[in-house]
C-alpha cells in the first residue's frame, strides 16, 4: 500500500505544479482554500501496489494504474490540484511517467488541464452529474443482474468479506478509515461488475466512476455512515438467494440514494446563487449533519 499524505491549513500559501508547454514542470505559489469541513483531518491518497519494485518498462502503466485506482476509490475532492512531484516521489519514479499518466487521465475526463497548465480533479455540473447517474443506474444494474445470474456462488463469500472489513472500519471511527472504507466500497461494486461477462460495459462503468467518484467522496465525508450500509447488506442477501431482480434493485438504490444526497448538499458550478436565507439554512443543515455523525 502506498500513501500520499498532506495537510491543508487555512491561510497558508502552497505551491502548485504547472505543466509547461515544453513539458517541464514549474511551481506557482497560491493561497489555500478554506476546507469544506471544519474538522481537522488527514487526507491520504491510498492506492494498492502489486509489487515492491516495478520494471522501468512498466513504470508508466504502474503510475497510471495506481493513480486511476485512487480516482476510482473517490480519494480526491472536486477541484483538488494534482501534484506530479508528489505522485512521482511516492511511487518512486521520475516525473515523466507521472506526467504521461496524468495526460492519459485527462483524455478520459478524469482530470482537467487548466489554461494555466495546472492539473485538477474536475468539478462537473449538476446536469452532467444527473446524466452520469442515469447511465450508472442502467449499466451497473444490468451488470449486477448478469453477474448474479451466472456467478452468484462465486460472489457471495467475497462480498461478505469486503463488507465485514467495511463494518470493522466503520466501528473504529478513525479519521483515516474514510480512505479504507472508500476503497472497500469500490472493491465491493467492481467485484460484482467484474463477473458480468461484458468487458465493454465494465470499461464504461469505470469511465463514469472516474467522473463521479470525487462527489461520492464528499458525500461520505458529509455523512460517513452512508458508505455501504443497508443497500450492501440487501445486495448480499439477494446474491445469496440468487435473486437477480432484488440484486439489481439493491445496487440501484445504493447509487440513487448517494446521488440524491449529493444533489441535496453539494453546490454545483451551474447552480443559481443562494440568497442569505438559503445560505443560512444550508449552514444549519451542514452543522446538524456533522453533529449527527
Amino acid at each position: 500500500m502506498i500513501l500520499i499524505n498532506g495537510r491543508a491549513r487555512v491561510g497558508q500559501a502552497r505551491q502548485t505544479e504547472i505543466i509547461g508547454k515544453s513539458g517541464k514542470t514549474t511551481m506557482k505559489r497560491e493561497k489555500r482554500k478554506k476546507p469544506l469541513n471544519r474538522e481537522k483531518r488527514k487526507k491520504s491518497f491510498v492506492v494498492e501496489s502489486g509489487a515492491d519494485e516495478v520494471p522501468p518498462v512498466a513504470l508508466y502503466q504502474h503510475v497510471y494504474s495506481e493513480l486511476r485506482r485512487g480516482l476510482l476509490d473517490g480519494l480526491f475532492q472536486p477541484g483538488e490540484t494534482i501534484s506530479l512531484r508528489s505522485i512521482a516521489n511516492e511511487l518512486g519514479t521520475s516525473a515523466m511517467p507521472a506526467r504521461d499518466a496524468v495526460r492519459r487521465l485527462i483524455t478520459e475526463n478524469a482530470l482537467e488541464l487548466l489554461p494555466n497548465r495546472s492539473v485538477i480533479v474536475p468539478t462537473i455540473s449538476r446536469q452532467r452529474f444527473k446524466e452520469i447517474t442515469s447511465l450508472r443506474l442502467e449499466l451497473e444494474g444490468a451488470a449486477t443482474e448478469d453477474a448474479v445470474r451466472s456467478n452468484a456462488a462465486a460472489l457471495i463469500g467475497t462480498l461478505r468479506d469486503i463488507e465485514d472489513r467495511a463494518v470493522k472500519a466503520r466501528l473504529q471511527r478513525m479519521a483515516e478509515n474514510i480512505t479504507v472504507r472508500l476503497a472497500n466500497n469500490r472493491q465491493f461494486h467492481f467485484e460484482i461488475y467484474s463477473l458480468c461477462g461484458n468487458a465493454l460495459r465494465i470499461s464504461l462503468i469505470e469511465l463514469l466512476w472516474l467522473q463521479s467518484a470525487p462527489l461520492t467522496h464528499m458525500s461520505f465525508v458529509q455523512s460517513p455512515a452512508r458508505i455501504g450500509g443497508k443497500h450492501h447488506q440487501a445486495l448480499i442477501e439477494a446474491v445469496a438467494a440468487g435473486d437477480t431482480a432484488k440484486a439489481r434493485q439493491a445496487i440501484e438504490c445504493d447509487i440513487r440514494d448517494t446521488a440524491d444526497h449529493i444533489m441535496t448538499f453539494w453546490r454545483f458550478p451551474d447552480d443559481a446563487p443562494l440568497d442569505g436565507t438559503a445560505n443560512a439554512r444550508r449552514r444549519r443543515k451542514t452543522v446538524k449533519t456533522q453533529k449527527a455523525n
